[in-house]
């Protein structure tokens, strides 16, 4: 089994490993946002199968590791937690959009089909109606067919 790269974190001090810092480019500082932000930024690109080991550089001090451990065992279940309730939000929002979406189509579908039926119009009138019906219908399934095949990959990944 193939082993994921380290992730070393260099922090100046224990408080930048959840608060974000202010970026000074005068001291030439890479990192944006806490260092939680940035592990959790590199572990994306790792295999889940495979956890990286994290590894912190702090300045010497009175540091108590378990406390450390604690704290960031309790951020990442904070973050798998934030994560499946989006995905249940986003499940909501799928359901209905595509209840909506169905039943925009169908009554475009339905008027359009009226419209062919009627004789009062012109042939062109029918047409043009009919196929603008059929845009917004199917524009109405749009963003429910996006979430449906594209939206959902976020939330396995995360």
């Amino acid at each position: 089994m193939q082993r994921n790269e380290d992730i070393q974190l260099h922090l100046e001090s224990v408080d930048h490993l959840f608060e974000s810092r202010i970026l000074n480019p005068l001291k030439n500082r890479e990192m944006q946002g806490s260092g939680m932000d940035m592990v959790y930024t590199k572990v994306r690109i790792y295999s889940p199968k495979i956890p990286p080991t994290l590894i912190l550089n702090l300045p010497p001090g009175d540091h108590n590791k378990t406390e450390i451990e604690n704290a960031i065992k309790k951020f990442c279940d904070l973050k798998i937690q934030q994560a499946r309730s989006e995905h249940q939000i986003q499940k909501r929002e799928r359901y209905f959009g595509l209840i909506t979406g169905f039943f925009v189509m169908t009554l475009c579908l339905i008027i359009s089909y009226l419209i062919m039926l009627n004789a009062g119009y012109s042939e062109f009138i029918k047409f043009y109606l009919k196929e603008g019906l059929f845009i917004v219908g199917w524009v109405s399934m749009w963003r429910p067919t996006e979430i449906l095949i594209f939206d959902w990959w976020p939330f396995v990944i995360k």
